[in-house]
């Protein structure tokens, strides 16, 4: 502990030490949550870490070397929550120390947020660092427009081993013996086969010209759907998600080669589509797989011939990097990182405002009350509504039990634990009503013809909104009822 308060006063600068000692003689709540000095020790650690990734060669081609680092920092962000624990269990303004108020209890909950909070996010540095690396070497406009230009240069340079014929299915318009077969067989369908003839209906017909490179018009209601060949050998889809250009289609692509090709310009296409090589392909490709598609007089595919597969599984870290933080990896690891906040925090937040029996005592509780739940959801073989309606008992009894506090003249285990046990999960609520909704939905329109892209048109809205009016609920009850239930408690003479 030493080593850690000299450690401590090094690195604290003259300001932070000045204001430190004002906070402790004019708000203790606030000094012992010490999130003046998580957040001055989480900022060198952010900003040691983010320079780190960024001095560190890292070549946006080869695969991502963030986990290693990740796993880690992860362990040294335990070790910094043990630490911090150290200090924030020294000083309990609530059990010890002066007095202690509503707004008290509320701002101690969410300066151990915010704190932990803090510590946990370092984790998340390393590949924040790698994405934005990523999004400066290459950009998205130059990604499709490369890539574009290769799968044109590589079609030029296998000219002679392209596959040229358009693949085609025959099809036969004719409503009449589709609708015969539909009563012959008893079920409804928009098409069938006759050997190797595609008998369809006209709106069948329709959706498939439009989905078809071309149509060819026989006679007697004959009709031939044609597909150019594949020329895209390598892809940017991610990039071009984000950018306004629009994909050639394979028609326009085996036209733009094949109206292109020039036996003079070989030996140019062949230098530039080395340089585009050079810069993306990555030299950590250790199999050679993928589908072969076109043959030379050798027998080697294209992947062999020009390499193509190490400029793939460049295109492909390359992408992986730079759009990692797209689309919905941002939603799906905020909500990782302000659940397990949220979490610890509430864990802190009891232990804190409990006796340390009463505080494991509820944790043993829980998992005995999750173990003989089980049991007894399996026993019955309760389903979705039925378990979500067990936990919501559960929740309304502990709240119950917690409000005996108020008339009680000893301090009961049973109220303890209960009161513990419901400051942790009242700000559930909200969401577990969310799922009964549409677990009642489900069941209501199971046996229908009813069913339903209704069910999870709005749940996704729906559920962001039972978080965030859970969150209200938690830090509306912290300085009312809880706050109330824990003073009046913790004051009662032991049983």
């Amino acid at each position: 502990m030493a080593l850690l308060e000299n450690i401590k006063h090094l690195l604290l600068p003259k300001f932070l030490k000045r204001f430190d000692r004002k906070l402790i003689l004019n708000n203790p709540v606030a000094w012992s949550a010490r999130a003046h000095l998580v957040s001055w020790f989480g900022l060198l650690s952010t900003c040691f870490l983010a320079l780190l990734f960024l001095i560190i060669p890292n070549d946006p081609r080869h695969d991502s070397t963030v986990y290693l680092p990740i796993f880690f920092i992860a362990i040294l962000s335990v070790v910094g929550i043990i630490f911090y624990l150290i200090y924030l269990l020294r000083f309990n303004v609530f059990k010890r120390f002066g007095a202690y108020t509503r707004a008290s209890m509320l701002s101690s909950f969410l300066l151990i947020f915010t704190c932990l909070g803090f510590i946990i996010s370092q984790p998340f540095i390393p590949s924040i660092v790698e994405s934005y690396r990523a999004n400066r070497a290459f950009s998205s406009e130059e990604l499709v427009k490369d890539t574009d230009r290769m799968n044109f240069l590589i079609s030029e340079l296998l000219y002679d081993s392209l596959i040229v014929d358009f693949s085609r299915d025959t099809v036969l318009l004719s409503n009449a013996k589709v609708f015969k077969y539909c009563d012959e067989n008893g079920f409804k369908v928009e098409n069938f086969y006759n050997d190797t003839i595609n008998i369809c209906t006209q709106s069948y017909l329709l959706n498939q010209i439009s989905e078809h490179d071309s149509v060819l018009s026989l006679r007697n209601q004959t009709y031939v759907l044609l597909d150019a060949p594949d020329y895209e050998f390598l892809n940017c889809d991610k990039a071009r998600r984000y950018i306004s250009k629009s994909k050639l289609s394979r028609l326009e692509r085996y036209y733009n080669v094949h109206r292109s090709f020039n036996k003079d310009s070989l030996s140019n296409w062949s230098s530039e589509f080395k340089k585009l090589k050079v810069k993306y392909a990555s030299n950590e490709v250790y199999y050679n797989t993928g589908w072969e598609y076109a043959h030379t007089s050798l027998g080697s595919s294209y992947l062999d011939i020009l390499g193509v597969r190490s400029i793939e599984e460049g295109l492909d870290n390359i992408s992986f990097r730079k759009f990692f933080w797209y689309d919905d990896t941002p939603e799906i690891l905020f909500r990782v990182w302000f659940y397990i906040s949220l979490g610890l925090s509430l864990l802190l937040f009891i232990f804190r405002h409990s006796t340390t029996k009463i505080f494991f005592i509820s944790l043993l509780v829980a998992v005995l009350l999750l173990m003989l739940s089980g049991l007894f959801v399996a026993f019955l073989g309760l389903e979705e509504i039925g378990i979500l309606n067990l936990m919501l008992f559960y929740i309304a009894t502990f709240c119950v039990l917690s409000s005996k506090t108020f008339k009680s003249l000893k301090k009961s285990r049973l109220t303890g634990v209960s009161l513990n046990i419901f400051a942790a999960s009242i700000g559930f609520v909200p969401i577990i009503i969310v799922f009964l909704y549409y677990a009642h939905l489900r069941e209501k329109y199971r046996n229908t013809n009813f069913q339903i892209d209704y069910d999870y048109t709005y749940f996704a809205f729906n559920l962001q909104w039972a978080e965030v009016v859970g969150i209200i609920l938690l830090l509306i009850m912290i300085p009312t009822f809880l706050y109330s239930c824990y003073r009046k408690w913790y004051a009662l003479p032991d049983e």
